[in-house]
């Protein structure tokens, strides 16, 4: 059957009519993208705008940048978040975002991307290629880092396929010190994120902004030129990094470059903008036997490595105690971030944990944390197990450590030492209808007082380790004395 024949104007007027409809797309679209007069008119990137994050009336507007096979494959992507300086504050308007782009030589990030000078990927240590979601969000201040930057990467990791582990952040100047004063706030916060790069910031740390920042594991590479007298110290970049590092000698969690560096000097006239270095993938530098540029010194930590990776909930404090023939399980969370609920775990000695309770989430899901207690109105007799499970939204849970408790019903006696024999240390459970001091003194069969402890003690279950590793084996006495009560009982050392 021959072809059918082509109809010349029946084929223009239907490239016509795509043309029209992709001019009407376009224009539709232009809006979101586009920066009249700007140094790029029209945006390769994403002006996201007018939003609402929870937590947080900082932030409404950020330009969003994706990798090129965001929308093709499954895969999580590192996230990195780009924070301005003093002169780029605004509402988060489609309008106000253009102030990111005010030439194409003020070299950060979103001007990168547009440049086509942005990696499209970097390789970590093992060679893994990375490919960074980079978000530029638009401050209205910079006050509460703590806040904002939380609720941003909760709000950020729900509606972006987000690498948890690798969460970065940098800002330059003012941005650079309020990426500073998050991580520096508290433990919480430096665990919440991955590495940090402040770029010609102003602030140094003091030295418990510095021992949170260096307990929590977290990275910092800070770049500065020498000749800025912009604001703070020239030598800020090297104050920052001698700070954290001098918490922990050794660890190498702190970088600094002060420009000149050979190759690369200052930026004159202007020796504030380092960010024109810092963030050219050319510039590299040997940070602790790597020869990277920051990008690539970024993607070789991750998080979910780390013993200090960040879990949705972070417990401040947890414990069981017995009071009245009920057991309390109280806790505290300092921070909370996609937790879905508690559960409480119990058993008998010997036996199996089994969920007894569960308690939803009462954090507001914004890094801010809350107070919970459950009551066991019929807890088992004698030694008995508690264990508190976290679940996230997720569905992956977090177990956390074994309390174990007594209940003496017939209160027939004060302690009970468990186990006994025992091998490195004497656990005693104590018992006592209120508050009081408690001494508990051991002796050899001779009589030598071979350890001693004291302490005050609540109304309630308490237990007590009393250190007897070095002890010989064999059998000893041991008197626990309260106010009110005083009982002896054997021990032997294994």
């Amino acid at each position: 059957m021959p072809a059918p024949t082509e109809n010349p104007v029946v084929r223009n007027l239907f490239v016509l009519s795509i043309v029209f409809a992709f001019s009407i797309s376009v224009s539709a679209q232009s809006p979101q993208h586009a920066c009249p007069g700007m140094a790029f008119p029209v945006l390769t990137q994403t002006k996201v705008y007018n939003v609402t994050i929870p937590g947080t009336n900082n932030v409404h507007g950020y330009i969003e940048h994706l990798p090129n096979d965001y929308h093709t494959t499954n895969k999580q992507y590192p996230l990195l978040i780009w924070f301005h300086g003093i002169n780029e504050t605004g509402p988060g308007t489609e309008s106000s975002l253009c102030r990111f782009f005010p030439n194409q030589w003020w070299l950060v990030p979103p001007i990168l991307v547009e440049r086509q000078t942005f990696p499209v990927s970097v390789k970590d240590q093992h060679g893994d290629d990375h490919k960074f979601i980079l978000i530029s969000p638009q401050l209205e201040g910079f006050n509460d880092p703590t806040t904002t930057i939380n609720s941003l990467i909760n709000y950020l990791t729900s509606q972006y396929r987000v690498d948890r582990g690798r969460v970065y952040l940098t800002g330059i100047s003012a941005g650079g010190n309020y990426i500073l004063s998050y991580a520096g706030a508290s433990e919480a916060n430096a665990r919440n994120i991955t590495a940090i790069v402040p770029v010609a910031h102003c602030d140094v740390l003091d030295a418990t902004q510095a021992t949170r920042i260096s307990n929590a594991g977290l990275r910092v590479w800070a770049v500065k030129c020498g000749l800025d007298n912009t604001c703070g110290s020239s030598q800020a970049a090297q104050m920052v990094a001698s700070a954290i590092n001098s918490v922990r000698p050794g660890a190498n969690l702190a970088y600094h470059t002060t420009l000149p560096v050979p190759n690369y000097d200052c930026n004159i006239p202007d020796p504030h903008d380092s960010w024109s270095t810092a963030y050219d993938v050319n510039f590299r530098q040997n940070v602790y036997g790597r020869n990277v540029n920051v990008y690539e010194w970024m993607v070789q930590f991750d998080r979910t490595a780390d013993a200090n990776f960040p879990t949705p909930v972070v417990l401040e404090d947890y414990s069981v105690r017995l009071n009245n023939g009920k057991v309390y399980v109280r806790w505290t969370t300092s921070m909370e971030s996609n937790n879905k609920h508690f559960t409480i775990e119990r058993a008998a000695t010997g036996g199996q944990l089994t969920a007894v309770a569960t308690v939803p989430a009462a954090g507001d899901g914004n890094g801010n944390g809350a107070t919970y207690e459950w009551v066991d109105e019929n807890p088992l007799a004698n030694i008995s197990y508690y264990r508190l499970v976290q679940t996230d939204k997720d569905g992956k849970t977090t177990r956390f450590s074994i309390r174990k408790v007594l209940n003496r019903k017939q209160w027939v006696e004060y302690a009970m030492v468990s186990p006994n024999p025992f091998a490195e240390s004497i656990g005693v459970f104590i018992n006592v209808d209120k508050a009081q001091p408690v001494t508990f003194t051991v002796t050899d069969m001779n009589g030598k007082i071979v350890r001693r402890v004291s302490g005050m003690y609540n109304e309630g279950t308490s237990e007590v380790r009393i250190d007897a590793g070095n002890l010989t084996r064999g059998i000893y006495v041991l008197k626990i004395e309260g106010v009110s009560f005083s009982e002896t009982k054997k021990i032997v050392k294994q």
